[in-house]
C-alpha cells in the first residue's frame, strides 16, 4: 500500500511540475508474436499528437525482431519509420542489447542502444548511443510501477549527451495476452542554443499473437 502511495504522490508531482510545457502523445498498439525459444517479431504503429495545441504531428511503425540468448540476456534490431506530414519522412534503425535481473520485488533493466539515422531531403537527424536503465517494481493487483532514464550521447563529431527522458509510468496486465503499457517521459535537451523541454504521454496497448 505504501509503495502506491509514493508512486501516486511522484506521478502527480511531475506532472505538475511540467504542466507549463508542450504535452505530446504517442499512441499505439503493439503486437507481439513468438517464433520459437528464441526468436519473436513486433509490429507497433504509433501516432504522435501535440495534445496542447490539439495537432497532429505524425506517425511511424516500429517493425522489430528479438533474440534471446537466455533468460537475462537478448537482442534487438528495430526499423522505425516516420510518415511526417510537411517535410520529408525520417528513418531509424536501433540495435539494442539488453539485461535484465530478477530481485525478489523488482526487476532491474538496463539497455545499451545504437540510434542510427539516415538523412532523408536536406533534414539531417542525429545519430547517438543510448542508455536505458530502469526498475520496474511487483505487481500491485496488477499494476507494475516502472521508473527509468533514457540518456541520448549524441555522435556526429558532437559527443555530449544531447536529451535526457526521466521516465515513470506502469503496465496493467488483463491476461497473458493483454496488457496496457503507460509512461511519463519528462524530456529534457541540453547542450543547445537553446535549451527546452517537453511532456511526452505513451499509452500502448500490447497483444501476444
Amino acid at each position: 500500500m505504501k509503495r502506491k502511495v509514493v508512486f501516486l504522490l511522484w506521478f502527480i508531482g511531475i506532472t505538475v511540475v511540467g504542466m507549463g510545457q508542450d504535452h505530446v502523445t504517442w499512441s499505439s498498439i503493439q503486437l507481439n508474436k513468438k517464433i520459437d525459444d528464441k526468436w519473436s517479431v513486433v509490429l507497433r504503429p504509433i501516432v504522435r499528437h501535440n495534445i496542447s495545441n490539439t495537432q497532429y504531428l505524425n506517425w511511424s511503425p516500429d517493425y522489430a525482431a528479438n533474440y534471446t540468448f537466455n533468460k537475462n540476456w537478448r537482442a534487438m534490431i528495430l526499423g522505425r519509420t516516420w510518415f511526417m506530414p510537411n517535410r520529408a519522412n525520417r528513418q531509424f534503425i536501433f540495435i539494442d542489447i539488453k539485461h535484465q535481473y530478477k530481485f525478489p520485488n523488482l526487476w532491474v533493466r538496463n539497455t545499451l542502444r545504437y540510434h542510427q539515422a539516415f538523412d532523408i531531403g536536406d533534414f539531417a537527424d542525429g545519430d547517438f548511443i543510448r542508455w536505458h536503465p530502469s526498475v520496474s517494481l511487483k505487481k500491485i493487483k496488477k499494476i507494475e510501477p516502472y521508473f527509468g532514464l533514457q540518456i541520448f550521447y549524441q555522435l556526429n563529431g558532437l559527443n555530449h549527451i544531447d536529451r535526457v527522458r526521466y521516465v515513470v509510468g506502469a503496465n496493467y496486465a488483463f491476461s497473458s495476452k493483454y496488457k496496457l503499457v503507460v509512461r511519463y517521459w519528462d524530456e529534457r535537451f541540453y547542450n543547445r542554443d537553446v535549451n527546452f523541454r517537453q511532456n511526452i504521454w505513451v499509452v500502448n496497448m500490447v497483444y501476444n499473437l
